[in-house]
């Protein structure tokens, strides 16, 4: 369909950028937006102008629209709006859609590395891992299981993760970058 070719290259929540500024055309253009699941597959996580709960609501909604389609997704560290207890609550709205994951792309806390149900995304093919830390001086470094094996994985990327242990049976062509 041609309103994917308006995705923008950096997914929003911005009602000014596709998909949203599509569903504010008409009742028809809003209609095929809404029923258009690859619309929806491009996920980017990071906090904009809403405050949590908003920022918690447009998620869900994005995920459900994205149907049963393969996911991409980028979650920045300004996600966890400075509580961490919204970290868990996103890892909440995100885990029944993880076996969907075609990608993940994380740049966050330690806590919300590590809080991620990386052995759920069955489907996962390409992986970035980066923390951040939100105080000084910096925590240990966070520790990711990989314990199960991610069949499609093909490319990884860590930056001050331990992944252990980190099972490469069925990774006959995994990139691992750094």
């Amino acid at each position: 369909m041609i309103f994917t070719h308006c995705l923008p290259e950096e997914p929003s929540f911005k009602t000014s950028s596709a998909p949203l500024s599509l569903t504010g055309v008409c009742s028809q253009w809003r209609r095929l937006a809404l029923n258009t699941p690859a619309l929806w597959t491009p996920v980017n996580l990071t906090k904009v102008n809403c405050n949590c709960k908003n920022f918690l609501s447009l998620t869900q909604t994005w995920l459900e629209r994205s149907k049963e389609r393969p996911i991409d997704i980028s979650l920045s560290g300004g996600v966890h709006c400075s509580e961490r207890h919204t970290s868990q609550e996103l890892v909440d709205k995100l885990r029944p859609h993880c076996g969907r994951f075609r990608s993940l792309n994380v740049l966050c806390h330690k806590e919300a590395l590590e809080a991620l149900p990386l052995t759920e995304m069955t489907s996962l093919q390409e992986l970035h891992l980066n923390r951040v830390e939100l105080y000084w001086p910096w925590s240990e470094v966070a520790l990711i299981d990989l314990s199960k094996p991610l069949p499609h994985l093909r490319s990884l990327f860590a930056r001050d993760v331990h992944l252990a242990p980190l099972s490469l049976s069925n990774q006959s062509q995994l990139s691992i970058l750094d």
